[in-house]
């Protein structure tokens, strides 16, 4: 039982981070996308 109530909060700390990396990756695309609408507009 002592590995498993140990090994939870890790499980969590990873999915936490997955979720961070997701956003900013999905955040960077939008900024790229921004920049080339705004260069083919121009």
């Amino acid at each position: 039982m002592e590995t498993k109530r140990s090994y939870f909060p890790i499980l969590g700390i990873k999915q936490l981070d997955a979720v961070v990396d997701w956003r900013l990756f999905s955040l960077a695309w939008q900024v790229k996308a921004a920049l080339l609408i705004n260069c083919a507009g121009v």
